[in-house]
């Protein structure tokens, strides 16, 4: 069926997209103006529907984010602009809250926390010293203002930002050879260790226990865990499940 919005189309447009937020199915159909503002919610467990729910934005093409417990963060394209919406869904409750974060741009990378937002994207500076540059700033939520931003002089092994999650307060960059543990509402540095050279990038961020644990690629595809508490790399073999 012909898809009725006017923005970019993409392989989400030849029908519907699902998504699995614990024991939930999320679903959305593309290609229909009376479909594309419609989130439909199954039940895994009991293998039942739980509702169909309009969002509150026009638009099209509802994705789901992240979630953690039963906060969903949603979101959705506009048509005819590079503004996106990014919704609060209480699966529990069935409710969409009534903010809603408006950005515009593009992003690399975005971690939505009870209050704040805060958003990763490359440079796009003409000075080919700081091509490799990151920018992270933080929004408040609910007033769209922007509380802080810094500039990560030389980030450019962090290439696979999706990784970096939020862990008692902070996050892991690699920088200049060092691994930052950067404070989430300063995003000032509050330690940091060095960094074999051989490593290309962070591919996980891991809550064990409380304790921040990050897995790194080296150039030979090998993996290496690193305890951030310690400062120092843990002597076990990590294997991908894919050899």
């Amino acid at each position: 069926e012909k898809c009725h919005h006017s923005g970019p189309c993409d392989d989400r447009c030849v029908g519907w997209s699902h998504y699995a937020a614990g024991q939930y199915l999320l679903s959305n159909k593309c290609g229909h103006v009376t479909h594309e503002c419609i989130l439909h919610v199954w039940n895994i467990l009991s293998a039942a529907k739980s509702g169909s729910f309009i969002s509150p934005k026009d638009g099209f093409s509802i994705d789901l984010h992240s979630f953690v417990g039963n906060e969903l963060i949603l979101k959705q394209c506009v048509q005819c602009s590079s503004v996106q919406y990014y919704l609060r869904f209480d699966i529990k409750n069935k409710i969409f809250s009534d903010t809603i974060f408006e950005y515009k741009g593009c992003v690399d990378h975005m971690i939505f926390l009870k209050s704040h937002v805060i958003v990763f994207h490359g440079t796009d500076d003409s000075d080919t010293e700081d091509l490799h540059d990151l920018l992270c700033i933080v929004y408040n939520f609910f007033t769209f203002t922007e509380i802080k931003r810094r500039r990560f002089k030389n980030a450019m092994k962090n290439n696979w930002l999706n990784s970096i999650k939020v862990i008692n307060n902070k996050f892991v960059l690699i920088c200049n050879d060092y691994f930052q543990i950067i404070d989430v509402n300063s995003l000032e540095t509050t330690d940091r260790f060095k960094c074999n050279p051989d490593v290309i990038f962070i591919a996980h961020q891991i809550n064990v226990h409380g304790s921040l644990f990050i897995v790194t690629i080296d150039i030979d595809n090998s993996m290496g865990l690193w305890d951030v508490e310690k400062k120092k790399k843990v002597n076990i073999e990590l294997k991908s499940s894919r050899n």
